[in-house]
């Protein structure tokens, strides 16, 4: 765990010793303000959800012991992106975290799965509530879309999906949109400001955005060719920081006609080619600093 202090953004410190995952290759985390507490699911052959509490004196302690994940059925480490895990998130209200994890395109196709714990009384439930829907089959990133019931998951085999989820966590699709010429669209990001989900494509230099509520989509957004693709994207205020697939972040300004790209920032000379994973941005002086 690392503290990222306003005033030097550009040098996270250390808090506490590295923890171990409980598994064997991780690869999502998220966090939880209202709980205090972050969770990382594993991929491999040991896989599952381990938690714990985030303290900024003593950094991370594990909560109980990790929780498997039963259907999933792999490698270590996994041997490509079919049957393996996607995404973690808490929901809105931190009342449930949610798993997604890919199928296989076959054929024959196997639809994959997303796993939902419940958390009551701030304690995060053992017993996953599993949902399989048919029409989803490489269930990759989830995004909230405003409500605990409402949300997308991106699928590189059609598109994306709008799902519900239940007061008991089952998950079924309500909206199939199918993206034309698609090739891998993996990552979505919602604006409630805009109204709008804009989905990426990791082998195309386009974003589409959708409507949230009915899945149409509203139109598509270009931008610089050579940054080879979209992968992780957040959107801050009228800003859309894309993860590209030629080591850049691809800034697009939401409000000039409905999305325009001013910046392609380069990053390759801050790490190894082809290794950038995940993205996210933090306050700083009033304003936000991109990591």
């Amino acid at each position: 765990m690392f503290v990222i202090y306003p005033w030097a953004p550009l040098y996270p410190k250390l808090i506490g010793k590295p923890v171990d995952t409980q598994g064997e290759f991780p690869q999502s985390v998220t966090y939880s303000k209202q709980l205090n507490t972050a969770c990382v699911v594993n991929g491999g052959a040991k896989n599952g959800v381990a938690c714990f509490t985030v303290s900024v004196e003593n950094g991370l302690s594990p909560i109980g012991g990790l929780r498997p994940l039963k259907k999933l059925l792999t490698n270590t480490p996994p041997s490509g992106p079919p049957d393996s895990a996607s995404e973690i998130l808490f929901n809105p209200s931190s009342s449930a975290l949610v798993i997604t994890i890919k199928g296989h395109p076959g054929p024959p196709a196997v639809p994959g799965y997303i796993y939902a714990f419940a958390v009551n009384d701030g304690q995060i439930s053992s017993d996953p509530i599993i949902s399989s829907p048919s029409a989803l089959i490489m269930d990759y990133s989830i995004d909230f879309l405003g409500s605990d019931t409402s949300a997308l998951i991106t699928d590189p085999t059609f598109g994306a999906s709008i799902v519900n989820i239940a007061s008991n966590l089952t998950v079924a699709e309500i909206h199939h949109t199918t993206i034309p010429n698609q090739g891998a669209v993996c990552w979505a990001a919602y604006s409630r400001l805009y109204g709008t989900v804009y989905v990426m494509d990791a082998t195309r230099t386009n974003v589409t955005a959708l409507d949230p509520v009915s899945g149409a989509i509203k139109g598509a957004i270009q931008f610089q060719a050579d940054a080879l693709g979209g992968f992780d994207t957040i959107i801050n205020r009228q800003w859309m920081y894309i993860l590209s697939g030629a080591n850049s972040v691809v800034v697009i300004d939401l409000e000039k006609s409905g999305g325009t790209s001013v910046q392609q920032f380069g990053i390759a000379q801050d790490g190894p080619v082809g290794h950038w994973q995940g993205m996210a941005v933090y306050p700083a002086h009033g304003d936000r600093s991109l990591w």
